[in-house]
């Protein structure tokens, strides 16, 4: 990545003109962030984190790094006033900018609704610490000049962005033309149908670990439910705890609906998860073990054998025994000689090879339908083998 941005680097330090009572000391000096610095950072601030939380960490890093004088570190800067920490990362940003795109213009109509769009996703009280009316208010006290920046990466042809950066990009040319942010929205989420870029959203799934995150897309895709071109973001959460854990976090501050998806020992955290769920969400445990026990005998057989055609191969007998299908798994690449098992990599083998609906289990079709259900607000026949 860093020879793709060999010839725009910047590292400089500069003085910069203060503006009034931000600063006791009459000195301001800052290092500019370079291009890829200045990506990481957009694509961090635009990810899907609850805002207030995700602009205090990269304000934070920002700070830190490329504020010169005065040096702050970190017991200082929790210290620091909101408003005196988006106005210095407001310094440093726009003059990195500036300095790269020679371009001091700021698009405020696509700051304005990215905000939009994010009060669309969370509960407006839980995206801002602070005294304004509304989070739009709040967001146009300091624009970061993010439009230049988009701009520069479209007239230079900077290749390997982020489908995000993509995305933003497509935005801010919408954005400089129109600025009714409905009307926006709108075709922001056209624009997702059409390229895949996940955003706006329409649907948080939790899961419990790698498997879900990485057969679920596959499984849906191939049944006919593109999670990306839907707007269906799926979070491995990291276990069932974790699962119930997140969803306490995201009931209160999303507007949007939230599945959850469980294995069956996970039945008393999904009985306790429906006491306080709310309307629009849905609690989806699977009744036979846990995901690997839902996939197909049949297709697991072919799976395997096509990846370790070299190594040895599998029969349905193989598979026929008392016991959860991890566990039959593990105990068959050990006596196959196809290494240590391991659970992330049987779940790639599959995606990979995934050929039809029919090797969609029936009851991750429901479950697909029933997220259909909450997209479409219409009754949805469920299709059974």
């Amino acid at each position: 990545m860093q020879q793709i941005f060999e010839e725009v680097i910047i590292s400089s330090v500069i003085s910069v003109d203060i503006p009034e009572g931000l600063l006791k000391s009459s000195n301001l000096r800052i290092k500019l962030m370079s291009i890829e610095e200045l990506l990481i950072s957009l694509e961090r601030l635009t990810r899907f984190k609850l805002p207030d939380k995700r602009r205090k960490r990269v304000y934070r890093d920002i700070i830190l790094r490329f504020l010169v004088e005065p040096k702050i570190n970190s017991q200082k800067f929790a210290e620091i006033p909101v408003d005196y920490v988006d106005k210095l990362v407001k310094i440093i940003w726009n003059n990195s900018v500036r300095s790269l795109s020679c371009q001091n213009f700021i698009n405020e109509n696509l700051n304005l609704y990215l905000a939009y769009e994010e009060t669309k996703l969370f509960k407006e009280k839980t995206l801002f610490d602070g005294n304004y009316s509304n989070y739009i208010d709040y967001v146009s006290q300091d624009l970061l000049n993010i439009s230049s920046l988009l701009k520069f990466l479209e007239k230079n042809k900077i290749e390997n962005l982020s489908l995000n950066t993509k995305r933003l990009i497509e935005i801010n040319k919408l954005t400089s033309v129109e600025n009714d942010f409905e009307k926006l929205f709108m075709q922001a989420k056209t624009i997702r149908k059409k390229k895949g870029y996940i955003f706006p959203l329409n649907i948080v799934i939790l899961a419990e670990g790698a498997t879900e995150e990485k057969l679920l897309p596959a499984f849906a895709k191939i049944y006919g439910l593109d999670f990306a071109q839907n707007g269906i973001l799926l979070i491995a959460s990291g276990g069932k705890n974790q699962v119930a854990r997140l969803y306490n976090e995201y009931k209160k501050c999303l507007n949007i609906p939230v599945m959850i998806l469980l294995d069956e020992d996970a039945k008393n955290i999904a009985e306790n998860i429906q006491k306080t769920m709310r309307t629009d969400d849905n609690v989806f445990v699977f009744q036979n073990g846990e995901f690997e026990d839902i996939i197909s005998k049949n297709l697991i057989i072919k799976c395997i054998n096509n990846f370790y055609k070299n190594t040895g191969s599998i029969t349905k007998k193989d598979l026929e025994l008392n016991l959860p299908m991890a566990k039959i798994l593990e105990n068959l690449w050990r006596e196959k000689g196809f290494g240590e098992f391991n659970k992330s990599l049987f779940a790639q083998i599959i995606a990979e090879n995934i050929s039809s609906s029919k090797d969609v289990p029936l009851v991750l079709k429901n479950f697909f339908n029933e997220i259909e259900v909450i997209i479409n607000k219409q009754p949805y026949c469920i299709n059974k083998d």
